[in-house]
């Protein structure tokens, strides 16, 4: 590891421009201090620059001083990463892109949306782990200590990135969305309540008995299932909004040394979602008593069943018999087993699912159901 000195400070990175980095900056407008330095960094300067003028603009009309900057990069090439982090030192990197977006199924539904609503999101791992691999590497490789903060599919992804970085790491979204709409603002200033749940929980289980875990203290309770089918019912889009207003709270809090109890993706690398406290700029584990950190573990690990991941072990995401078999139905010699173990791994898993996936999108949806 070398440590060098980059040619600018700024407190905040933030990668994407897309709704969910347009959240996330939303927020941070409302809740960062004035002294707050942020540098949005997109693939296509332009709409990156618009993105901040928007934000700046925001910024004045709330009558506040944070200053936004924008700053393009080649998100998909390793070079172009380190020269970001070789011109600006950051305290907090967040990352709010990927190459596979959330949305596809919506604006364009093909045979790839399908495999993936019905087979699980382990198939969009590698594509979702590729950017934040590259910004630990390149963080790593310079000596930084920025905290690294992903919003790309978290609960499965982070597990991969700890092996890899020794930096802090936690995720937003997914648990911090169900969150804010089931934990009321007296019971989160109590610290009160706290839930345990991982992304498949966006969705209805199948098995009711798969639902996500409730603690109003030591007692664990079930959740409000009309509150529950009202969030369940709301656009992706929408629910990502809210995703990026989470992730704020715990962004800023993490930059200014506040206490903040609240919930993350991911936290410290571990599978899915859990209640945690940030203090003094660290995460730690905020678990309801009772339940040890193996037992939230396995219940995560448990579910991420349904999103297609049968063990996540070592690097390796070994995929369920339910997804292995969909999938190889359509691609034969796809694998059963993701091999994420190193930088090199990932970028070799990375073209590979990306390349199943252009083939796949020249089909329409349930042409190969």
């Amino acid at each position: 590891m070398t440590t060098v000195r980059a040619n600018e400070n700024v407190d905040l990175m933030v990668i994407g421009t897309g709704r969910l980095a347009c959240s996330l900056l939303q927020a941070i407008t409302g809740i960062a201090p004035d002294e707050c330095r942020t540098l949005i960094v997109g693939r296509n300067l332009g709409r990156t620059a618009r993105l901040a003028e928007l934000i700046g603009a925001r910024v004045s009309a709330l009558g506040r001083s944070m200053k936004v900057m924008a700053q393009s990069a080649d998100l998909g090439n390793d070079e172009s990463i380190q020269a970001l982090f070789l011109r600006f030192e950051c305290r907090c990197v967040a990352i709010a892109a990927s190459s596979q977006s959330p949305y596809e199924k919506i604006t364009h539904p093909t045979a790839w949306t399908d495999l993936v609503q019905d087979g699980g999101y382990a198939l969009t791992v590698p594509c979702n782990a590729a950017l934040p691999a590259r910004v630990a590497r390149a963080l790593d490789m310079l000596g930084s200590n920025a905290t690294l903060v992903n919003g790309a599919l978290p609960d499965v992804v982070n597990p991969i990135l700890v092996r890899l970085t020794e930096r802090q790491l936690y995720g937003f979204g997914n648990v911090g969305t169900i969150a804010s709409f089931m934990i009321t603002p007296d019971a989160y200033r109590a610290n009160r309540k706290r839930i345990l749940a991982h992304h498949v929980h966006l969705s209805t289980p199948a098995d009711p008995r798969d639902e996500f875990c409730v603690w109003d203290g030591s007692i664990s309770t079930d959740p409000d299932l009309s509150t529950l089918a009202g969030m369940r019912s709301l656009p992706r889009e929408e629910l990502n909004e809210i995703a990026g207003f989470s992730g704020a709270a715990l962004i800023i809090a993490t930059l200014t040394g506040t206490r903040l109890a609240g919930h993350a993706a991911g936290p410290l690398g571990l599978p899915g979602g859990y209640p945690v406290i940030i203090e003094a700029g660290r995460m730690t584990l905020d678990l309801p008593p009772g339940i040890t950190v193996k037992q939230a573990v396995a219940r995560n690990s448990a579910w991420a069943r349904m999103d297609g991941v049968a063990e996540q072990l070592d690097g390796r995401i070994k995929l369920t018999s339910a997804l292995s078999s969909k999938l190889n139905r359509i691609l034969p010699a796809a694998p059963t087993e993701i091999n994420l173990r190193d930088h090199a791994a990932i970028r070799d898993a990375e073209h590979e699912f990306a390349t199943y996936r252009e083939y796949l999108r020249g089909f329409p949806a349930v042409s190969l159901n």
